[in-house]
């Protein structure tokens, strides 16, 4: 996981003896990707282009949608 700052920071600059403080928010960042493959009896797996994929959080009124993606070329996807 990568941690990202979600507004502008401050800049410290080091001197001897002096402790600084410096607050800012911080949200986790990162990707998710993958493959969207079909199991083929002939061919075996063969990706697939232009299949919706969705990103879904569980929440306590059921699943939300976050954002959702289209495989490109070769099945990859990105979030």
């Amino acid at each position: 996981m990568e941690v990202v700052p979600s507004e502008e920071g401050c800049r410290i600059t080091p001197r001897a003896g002096v402790v600084s403080v410096c607050s800012f928010t911080m949200t986790a960042g990162g990707e998710v990707d993958g493959m969207v493959l079909a199991l083929l009896e002939q061919l075996g797996e063969v990706p697939l282009s232009g299949v919706r994929v969705d990103l879904l959080a569980e929440g306590p009124g059921g699943p939300k949608l976050l954002s959702s993606a289209r495989s490109q070329e070769g099945g990859y996807y990105l979030f």
